[in-house]
C-alpha cells in the first residue's frame, strides 16, 4: 500500500481464518492513519477559534482585537519574532501578560498537536494576505 492511500478494503483471503469471513461476507477496512487524517481544516479551525479576537484576516482589527492590543499576523515583523513551534507551543499554552492575566485561551484540549501545528502553517499564510 502506497503511503499516500488512506484506506483499502481487506478479503477474507488475507486472513488465516477466511472460512469465517467469506462465509458471511465480512470485509475488514485496513487504514493508514496520518496525522493529515486527524487534524481538522486549519481555516476551519481559524474561524472557530481565532477569529473573535484575531479577525478573518489576522490583522486583529476586531473589538477584542483592540481591547487585547493584539498584533496583525500579516505584518512581515510580527511574523519574524515567531518560530512554527513558538506558534504551536502559544496555541497550546495560551498566553498571559506580565500581571498573569490570560491574554489569549490555552487550546490544548480543544486542539490536537498536528491541529495546532496546521493553525501554525496557516498563521504563517496570514503574511501573505487572506486566502479565499
Amino acid at each position: 500500500m502506497s503511503s499516500k492511500t488512506a484506506a483499502r478494503v481487506v478479503t477474507s483471503t488475507d486472513f488465516a481464518s477466511s472460512d469465517l469471513f467469506s462465509a458471511h461476507g465480512f470485509f475488514l477496512l485496513e487504514t493508514t492513519l496520518t496525522p493529515a487524517l486527524f487534524a481538522a481544516d486549519a481555516k476551519e479551525n481559524w474561524k472557530q477559534h481565532c477569529v473573535r479576537c484575531h479577525g478573518a484576516d489576522g490583522k486583529g482589527v476586531t473589538k477584542m482585537g483592540r481591547k487585547l492590543k493584539i498584533r496583525d499576523l500579516t505584518q512581515e515583523r510580527t511574523q519574524k519574532r515567531l518560530a512554527d513551534d513558538d506558534i504551536a507551543d502559544l496555541l497550546a499554552s495560551g498566553y498571559k501578560d506580565n500581571s498573569g492575566e490570560e491574554r489569549m485561551p490555552a487550546f490544548r484540549d480543544k486542539l490536537s498537536p498536528e491541529d495546532r501545528a496546521a493553525l501554525a502553517v496557516f498563521v504563517r499564510s496570514l503574511k501573505n494576505g487572506p486566502s479565499p
